[in-house]
């Protein structure tokens, strides 16, 4: 989550916890799994964003939060690029 998200202030299933835990017999008798909890799936995900107050409207504002960064980033990338492109032309020259 980065500085700004918005955060969704209610949980629809309190009890639960967002990730899962996957179990097998080999897993009981070697130990704890190096990976630890497994996330939820994109399903499950849309499914918490529905039930919760105000899910999808957060759901949407921090995708149009991602998506002013990513053009952000690419007109930096491309601005960036055509200053490189400059100075190796210039460079050429001598």
């Amino acid at each position: 989550m980065l500085a700004g998200d918005p955060l969704l202030s209610e949980d629809p299933e309190p009890d639960k916890t967002p990730t899962a835990t996957v179990t097998n017999e080999a897993s009981c008798w070697s130990g704890p799994s190096p990976e630890g909890p497994v996330p939820l799936t994109g399903e499950e995900l849309d499914l918490r964003l529905i039930r919760t107050k105000g899910g999808v409207d957060a759901a949407l504002e921090y995708a149009k939060t991602w998506s002013r960064y990513a053009k952000e980033l690419l007109a930096w990338t491309e601005k960036r690029a055509s200053y490189e492109l400059e100075f190796a032309k210039s460079t050429m020259k001598i």
